[in-house]
């Protein structure tokens, strides 16, 4: 049986990526500012335009309030 203890309540969030990077950052950072601090741009083709985040779309300036799945979506995607 797994030990379950109490633990103070955190003041960040987690950003985890399809590469298995995993960044943290304040409560209400944007998906973009997640974004950027992986440096996905240089990592991707084409120009990030949106993200899929907990697989919904999202714009951008989205704020991040809880951790999340963030998939980039780029203007190289059909979809």
């Amino acid at each position: 049986m797994s030990q379950i203890i109490p633990v103070p309540i955190r003041q960040t969030v987690q950003a985890r990526f399809a590469d298995g990077r995993a960044f943290e950052g304040p409560i209400g950072a944007s998906i973009e500012d997640f974004i950027k601090a992986a440096n996905l741009q240089e990592r991707v083709n084409g120009h990030i335009v949106a993200a899929i985040m907990n697989g919904k779309l999202r714009e951008l300036s989205r704020p991040v309030l809880a951790d999340a799945d963030i998939e980039p979506e780029t203007t190289a995607h059909s979809d």
